[in-house]
């Protein structure tokens, strides 16, 4: 028996549920047979559990499932050898459920035989398949393909099951522009389900589908174990099949359906308008009404212009569905409508007039002037002149210009409510967004909401990804053998929390090593085959054996070059004892991980031999880290062992085939996280929310475009070819579930979108649905001149003074906000105006600092948002602070970028592209790595006799490459000559300038270290594993203890320690000489200030007390190109006297200032006097100069100014470095 109840409110159906279910004795037979309630989605399921608990005081003895769930279990339920299952007594295949994924494999193994689509009529199939280029993009290209014909032949058994019947005799679209895609469609389906199908001629299975029930011995043997009452609740969109599944249910058990019905229908049975309604009634069909012919495109004339324009323009899916429920039962049903213009006494809201004229199908204003010509009655005369209403706050569309102060502007509006309703509770509040625009607004929405007075909220609808990795690291897993091993493909892999690597802390240094070793992509050498490539580097087989060569070959005493047997080269990377686990762990990993991943690119296995060796390959490398984790894992577990379902002949199968069938399934998990009506704001999408009530309603991301959604009509989708009722496109989809969330908010309703264009400002158009609604306000309530009131319109800024409009003097904002930093913001920027109006321009930060008092200028900071470089731990007297040499004179080529370098702890290869994400072989090398290696060649070159002659130079530079090309850091094949070519050019070049200097080859230099080599003398920079020809001369660390300059001297002192090393140098003529090789074709004076910061250190170490001579080399060969700057000698004292003044500065003042050496040498060395604020001002607004201002972590320089007492900092710092500059001389 079928029961049909209808109402316009969810919680009345609830209600009644709770009635039906309250009237079942509670006992041990109900908790063993709990009453069957069907249902769409989980939310409305705690919606309906909760709240039946809440009527019944329990909500026992209920099992909750989807439709097409409970069909599955009713076939689950038929043992094998029934004989009441069959066409025959002996039939003892096994009952199993036909769905899409079935039908999916069942395609695919159909496309895999040439021999099976061979014929004419399928040669668009072939056509298509055959445009891919490769064996993988077929299997792809057919994957796709199958999935859409089954999604298609899904739907033709939902909706067009008189067409599936017709097709084994004939077509049915000879008339249309579909009769060529129907002919190869349906040889298609006949071949699968037709009386001699695949599926039909299945000696072990028999496939069955809801339609199948109307034969009457699968019905008997399905529905046998039915209980006495099933419940359907909330179901809004029924196929033609799912209509015929419930008639066969009810027609051996009571079915009830509970659903939503935006209004009352059959306008002939219902009362006058005009008259009070008897609002709950039961109607049937009237005597004589026409059968509907359901083959039309409106078989129920839904789209009448007297009817309700909110009905016209977004009910006709809904409208549908019931009149095609009304069908299965003669139009008998209970009516349970509530009036939602009645609300206790008090007059309705805008939004209850709007639910009310939906729910008794009011006509519009022009439809009623239309056709009662002569009133014969006060009532239809008053119905014509309908007064307009006020508007009210119950209907809002907020336009906003942009997402975050979209989101601000809705959290102000949640916190208003909250303080101006005390009966409103958190979660009778919902924020819902379009699901095509959650990923963009959910971490905005957290974000916000956190800030905005911490308004607790709860996402629903998340996805596996914003609470556990899990899912992340089984897609990187199976999915490593379709990659090329790229470094950031195998690493993302490597370093995931979620992989087992049995270390106690992660494996930070894997990414650092996979750098050193210099691995891009391949597995081995093998996969570079047939490229230029002709080295055995980049690849992670190398790279492991160079790791595992460092973990008992000391690459300091090792030879140059080790060779295996195959006689290809390998460098040992130095691996310390206690990072040997790491590295022992790493190469099992990849040795494994790669072994696995080609075993699974060319293995073929049924595909319940894939699940087996899926479920293996996660339990070997893949664990949970919680209980989250955990939990996904069962899920990808189970949907594992659903590639067993699709295993229909036991055909051997790609991994590739096998990992796309599974990532359909990973997918679905996306939709199985949240918590659903918790305590907090609920924020959703739309469809896990559909139908559930709600006091206040916020619809988020209503921009054009956005929503309704666009879903143009599939090429291969036969159902276009004519509509019929009961068909649904996405666009009806989503227009119906906007008019559900109108329906079943009660208090409040408010729309949202972007109004602006973050990039260009331009103004956005709203939604349809937005444009659509203020139109039916305008015409039938408000009037069209005063619908805009409905809409408010946000400032860009969140202080604009229409928040604020007390803090310039008038009356409060006509708008309200509560960000809680707004009101701050807005004070300082009404502060601004009225100091402006007063005093003129504001001055900067700096001149107040220098003009007001500390304590009024500490009180004002706050206020005006003033922010002090953060102070390092290290100022803390007693502390240890480690600095390079090249530090220092950072710091006086540029006091803010050397600052922020220090501050934030940076060394030179943290500001480079991040390991992790490398792509690509060096095709040319770096400029800074070309200089150190040139440099350090022509030293070495230098210090050898004949060694500056052009075969000597070349050939030393050729052992250097060598070795950097076998380590990976070097380019290699035509890109390495074309790089050679251009580095012998250099040298030459500098060969030539020294050579004019009067330098000749074989001088005797000497480098001096202190503590240790600095980075630039490393293997990886110059290619050199043997010792050099330079003497090396190391000195312990440079210790300096480096107090504040105060009143007495130097004050609170921080220890330091100096470390790195010096450029070589070498004795002539009484003073050393320190030669600075110059990668540019002319000398500036800031060359000079390695070389001047270097004197420093060589004289602070107690060097012979000699003079220093610059000598600066560029690399253009002309006249007068080479400079020499003679500094003179420094006692030991004075030189630790100066580095301890640098240093003072450097550590413990703030340097939030601009002064950047090029601009202080342009000024002092200028032939007419300059001022140097304003030279760093002309200098910072050029924007083709190059300053070393312009390079480091600080990006907005151009926002700095110069210091005040600029003049006095610089004769401070540099007053002898500028002395030294002003004497410089070519020679």
């Amino acid at each position: 028996m079928l029961h049909l109840l209808y109402s316009n409110s969810v919680e009345v159906l609830v209600e009644r549920l709770a009635a039906d279910l309250r009237a079942i004795p509670l006992g041990a037979e109900a908790l063993r047979n709990p009453q069957i309630v069907l249902i769409p989605n989980r939310g409305l399921e705690t919606f309906v559990r909760l709240s039946v608990a809440r009527a019944n005081g329990i909500a026992a003895g209920l099992e909750f499932m989807s439709p097409a769930l409970y069909f599955r279990k009713l076939v689950d339920a038929v043992e094998v050898g029934d004989a009441t299952h069959g066409r025959a007594a002996t039939d003892l295949r096994r009952l199993r459920v036909l769905d899409r994924g079935v039908v999916h494999a069942g395609l695919l193994e159909h496309f895999d035989s040439a021999q099976s689509i061979a014929a004419p009529l399928y040669e668009p199939i072939r056509r298509y398949l055959d445009v891919a280029d490769s064996p993988s993009a077929r299997e792809e290209r057919a994957f796709q393909l199958a999935g859409t014909l089954a999604r298609h032949f899904d739907d033709y058994r939902a909706d067009r099951p008189e067409m599936l019947a017709a097709w084994t005799q004939r077509t049915v679209l000879d008339d249309t522009v579909f009769a060529a895609t129907e002919a190869w469609q349906r040889a298609l389906w006949l071949e699968l389900f037709g009386p001699e199908g695949r599926f039909v001629r299945d000696s072990a299975n028999r496939w069955v589908m809801p339609s199948d029930l109307r034969d009457d011995a699968l019905t008997a043997a399905v529905t046998r174990h039915l209980p006495a009452h099933i419940r359907v609740f909330g179901i809004t969109h029924l196929s033609a099949m799912a209509r015929d599944f419930f008639l066969r249910l009810a027609e051996r058990t009571e079915l009830s359906l509970y659903t939503l019905n935006p209004c009352m229908e059959f306008w002939e049975d219902v009362p006058p308008r005009w008259q009070h309604p008897q609002i709950s009634a039961r109607f049937s069909v009237r005597e004589g009404a026409p059968e509907p012919d359901l083959q039309t495109f409106d078989p129920f004339g839904l789209s009448r212009r007297e009817d309700t324009p909110a009905l016209q323009l977004w009910g006709r899916p809904g409208r549908e569905a019931i009149r095609l429920l009304n069908a299965l039962s003669d139009c008998d049903f209970d009516g349970l409508f509530v009036d939602p213009r009645v609300q206790d006494g008090d007059s309705p809201t805008l939004l209850h007039r709007l639910q009310g004229d939906i729910l008794f199908r009011e006509p519009p204003r022009a439809s009623l002037a239309s056709q009662i010509e002569n009133p014969s009655s006060p009532e239809e005369i008053g119905e014509i002149e309908r007064p307009f209403v006020g508007a009210d706050a119950s209907i809002g569309v907020l336009a906003c210009p942009s997402l975050v102060r979209e989101v601000e502007v809705v959290a102000s509006r949640i916190v208003e409510l909250l303080q101006d309703d005390p009966t409103l509770r958190l979660n009778d509040i919902a924020v819902m967004v379009p699901s095509s625009q959650r990923d963009a607004y959910f971490a905005r929405i957290q974000s916000v909401f956190s800030e905005v007075h911490s308004i607790p909220h709860n996402a629903i609808d998340l996805g596996p990804s914003s609470v556990s990795r899990f899912v992340e690291a089984v897609t990187l897993l199976l999915e490593l053998p379709f990659g090329t091993f790229t470094r950031e493909q195998f690493l993302s892999l490597l370093t995931h929390p979620n992989l087992k690597h049995g270390l106690e802390a992660s494996p930070a240094q894997w990414p650092i090593w996979c750098d050193e070793l210099a691995i891009i992509h391949g597995a081995d050498h093998a996969d570079h085959a047939g490229t230029y490539i002709e080295l055995d580097v980049f690849n992670w087989d190398q790279g492991m054996r160079r790791l595992g060569l460092g973990v008992f070959i000391d690459p300091e005493t090792a030879p140059e070059l080790l060779v295996d047997g195959r006689e290809s080269a390998y460098v040992p990377l130095g691996v310390s004892a206690d990072q040997v686990p790491a590295a022992a762990m790493l190469i099992r990993l990849v040795r494994g991980l790669i072994h696995e991943a080609k075993r699974l690119r060319v293995e073929r296995l049924p595909l319940s031999e894939w699940a087996r060796r899926f479920t293996l390959l996660l339990g070997q490398y893949l664990e949970p880290r919680s209980d989250v984790d955990g939990r996904l894992r069962d899920w990808c577990l189970r949907a594992i062992e659903e590639l067993k379902e699709l295993d229909l002949s036991g055909v051997a199968v790609s991994h590739r085939r096998a990992w796309m069938f599974l990532r359909e399934r990973l997918a679905a998990i996306e939709s199985r996280r949240g918590q659903f009506l918790a305590d907090g704001v609920v924020v959703s999408v739309l469809t896990p929310m559909r139908a559930i009530p709600f006091r206040v309603t916020f619809v988020m991301g209503l921009g054009e475009g956005a929503f309704p959604a666009r879903e143009p009509r599939s090429p291969l989708d036969l159902r276009s070819a004519k509509r019929r009722a009961g068909d649904v496109a996405q666009r009806e989809r989503d227009l119906y579930l906007f008019l559900e969330t109108l329906l079943c908010t009660r208090d409040k309703f408010f729309l949202s979108y972007v109004a602006r264009d973050d990039q260009t400002g331009e103004k956005q158009a709203s939604s349809s649905v937005i444009d659509e609604l203020l139109s039916i306000l305008g015409r039938e309530y408000l009037g069209v001149d005063n619908v805009s009131g409905l809409v408010e319109r946000h400032p860009l800024r969140r202080f604009d003074e229409r928040y604020f409009g007390d803090l310039s003097g008038g009356e409060e904002g006509s708008l309200r906000t509560f960000v809680p930093d707004a009101r701050h913001e807005a004070h300082v920027a009404a502060l601004r105006v009225d100091y402006e109006a007063k005093r003129g321009q504001r001055p900067s930060s700096e001149v107040l600092q220098r003009e007001l008092s500390p304590s009024v200028f500490e009180a004002l900071e706050a206020t005006l948002g003033i922010h002090r470089p953060p102070t390092p731990s290290v100022r803390s007297v007693g502390d240890t602070l480690s600095l390079p040499i090249m530090a220092v004179e950072r710091f006086l080529a540029c006091p803010l970028q050397a600052s922020a370098r220090f501050l934030l702890r940076m060394r030179r290869d943290e500001s480079e592209a991040d390991r992790v994400a490398r792509e690509d072989e060096p095709f040319e090398s770096e400029s800074g790595d070309t200089t150190l290696l040139l440099r350090d060649v022509f030293y070495e070159a230098l210090s050898t006799t004949d060694g500056l002659k052009g075969e000597q130079l070349a050939a030393l530079y050729d052992a250097r490459i060598e070795l950097l090309a076998h380590l990976g850091h070097f380019p290699i094949g035509a890109f390495q000559d074309a790089q050679r070519t251009k580095d012998l050019h250099v040298l030459a070049a500098w060969r030539a300038n020294v050579w004019r200097a009067g330098i000749a080859d074989g001088v005797v230099m000497q480098r001096q270290v202190f503590g240790w080599p600095p980075a630039e003398l490393s293997v990886r920079a110059t290619g050199r594993h043997k010792p050099s020809a330079i003497e090396t001369c190391t000195h312990p660390l440079v210790e300096l203890d480096v107090g504040k300059v105060g009143e007495l001297g130097f004050e609170d002192p921080v220890h330091v320690e100096l470390n790195g090393g010096c450029h070589p140098i070498f004795e002539r003529d009484g003073a050393r000489v320190l030669l600075w090789l110059s990668p540019r074709g002319r000398v500036e004076p800031w060359d000079f200030l390695r070389g001047y910061v270097e004197h420093l250190f060589l004289s602070r170490v107690g060097e012979e007390r000699l003079p220093t001579d610059v000598v600066v080399v560029p690399i253009h060969r002309m006249p007068n190109s080479v400079w020499t700057m003679r500094l003179g000698s420094l006692t030991q004292e004075q030189a630790t006297q100066r580095l301890c003044a640098l240093l003072s500065e450097f550590i413990h003042d703030t340097h939030d200032t601009l002064l950047p050496i090029e601009a202080v040498c342009a000024a002092a060395l200028a032939d007419q006097p300059k001022n140097l604020a304003t030279e760093i001002l002309r200098l910072r607004d050029d924007p083709y100069a190059s300053a070393a201002f312009k390079y480091g972590p600080v990006r907005d320089f151009q926002l700095y100014e110069p210091p005040a007492g600029v003049d006095a900092i610089v004769g401070r710092r540099l007053g002898d470095f500028l002395a030294a500059v002003m004497r410089r001389r070519p020679i």
